[in-house]
Formats: C-alpha cells, sequence, structure tokens
C-alpha cells in the first residue's frame, strides 16, 4: 500500500517542530489523530466525531488533505497553494518518501527480468547449435534438422508471448521489452559458438585418420585434444 501514497508530508517530532518524516499508514484511514496535547484520540476515518481530535501525533507522515493541526505550529496540512510556497525551502511540506523513484525501480526490475529470460532462451539456442555435431563443423552438418528448427521457432514465439502478452506478463513478473533487449545474449551465444567451431576443428587436425588402399575404410587414431574434449 504504501508505494502508491502521496510522498509529500507535514509532521513534528520532540527534536524538529517544523517539518518531520514520519511513517506512511497502510491506508488513510489508519492515520492517527491526536489531541493538542498528544494524546490519541482517532484516525482520519473517525476523528471528526470527537472534540477537539483535529491534531497531529508526533512522528507520523501526514499528507496534503489531511487537515491535521501541527500543535507546535498551528499549520494545517490542507490543499493550499500558500503551503507550498515559491521554492523547496520555504514549503511547508517535506518531500519524504520517492515514490516516483520506487515505482520506476519497480518496473525497471520487471523489464530486466524479462531481458534476463530472454538471453536465457538465446543462450539455449547456441547451447543446441554445438550440440548438433560432436565432430562436424555446423557449416559441414547444415541445418536440416526440421524438428530442430520448428524446436528453435516455437521457443522463441513462446517466450515473446510471456513478455507481451496481458495478463500474462502481469502475473508472472515480465515486461513488453525493446527489441534490442532481445540481443543482450548474442555476443554470449556468438562466443559460445565460435568456441565450439573452434574446438572441434583442433580435434579434427589433432586426431589422424588413416584410409585403407584398398578397402578404403577409414581409421581414424584420437589425439589428445579428443580424448579428452569429445563428449
Amino acid at each position: 500500500h504504501t508505494r502508491i501514497q502521496t510522498f509529500y508530508c507535514m509532521g513534528f517530532s520532540g527534536e524538529d517542530n517544523e517539518n518531520s518524516c514520519g511513517p506512511l499508514t497502510d491506508s488513510k484511514e489508519d492515520l492517527p489523530f491526536c489531541t493538542i496535547g498528544g494524546d490519541r484520540c482517532g484516525t482520519f476515518g473517525d476523528h471528526i466525531s470527537v472534540l477537539g481530535c483535529d491534531y497531529m501525533c508526533e512522528d507520523f507522515c501526514y499528507w496534503p488533505g489531511s487537515d491535521a493541526k501541527n500543535p507546535t505550529t498551528s499549520k494545517k496540512s490542507a490543499v493550499t497553494k500558500s503551503m507550498w510556497g515559491g521554492d523547496v525551502e520555504s514549503r511547508e511540506y517535506k518531500q519524504c518518501k520517492n515514490i516516483a523513484s520506487a515505482e520506476v525501480a519497480w518496473e525497471s526490475l520487471k523489464h530486466a527480468q524479462a531481458s534476463f529470460f530472454t538471453s536465457i532462451v538465446v543462450g539455449q539456442i547456441a547451447g543446441l547449435l554445438v550440440c548438433k555435431t560432436r565432430w562436424l563443423s555446423i557449416a559441414q552438418q547444415g541445418m536440416r534438422n526440421n524438428f530442430m528448427l520448428f524446436g528453435i521457432g516455437t521457443e522463441i514465439v513462446l517466450v515473446a508471448w510471456l513478455a507481451y502478452c496481458k495478463p500474462i506478463n502481469d502475473a508472472l513478473g515480465t515486461r513488453d521489452i525493446r527489441l534490442v533487449h532481445w540481443f543482450c545474449a548474442i555476443p554470449f551465444a556468438i562466443l559460445i559458438f565460435v568456441f565450439d567451431e573452434g574446438r572441434k576443428a583442433l580435434m579434427r587436425a589433432t586426431s589422424i585418420e588413416k584410409r585403407h588402399p584398398t578397402t578404403e575404410q577409414v581409421t581414424r587414431i584420437p589425439g589428445w585434444l579428443e580424448k579428452n574434449c569429445a563428449y
């Protein structure tokens, strides 16, 4: 509840009688009201029915329009232009909680989660391509596996659906990310692909192949790299 409350407040404490930032209540109805002596006598929802119960309690945040009086200065937390003043220093209300920044941080987290989820899928696609062959290069093997291509396409469509479809993205904590956020993991996917292609090329270069002159049967003598790096 506190994320959606106003963040401009009036209040007082024993140390600072001019302006004070106190805790925000869960709802406006719970805002406490006191007598001029500091005794709690009601809340925002029922203080009008109690005589003299229209003063601020110490160390609480009174938002504009709560109409509570400061018992030390008699200033009222009303919605009037004069209460805001011409500059920050003369303003009667104090900015006690930067709700705007909290909301931005909350939404930024959701966008980051969606981008991270997308990056995981991009990394999985790169891993699928490098695991397609144990020995040959992907250029030699080709991309003729239609089931694999269908799986990659389905995975991309699923990620897009989870990120852009409401209310799915609200429930899962994702957001409609920008196109550039899809490419965050591309450098790492390229690194995975280049590393594995290089590993396979070195295995082919260090393993000796012998062809029988009569039967043309090929016999390969595994090199050190193939013995230790081939799965």
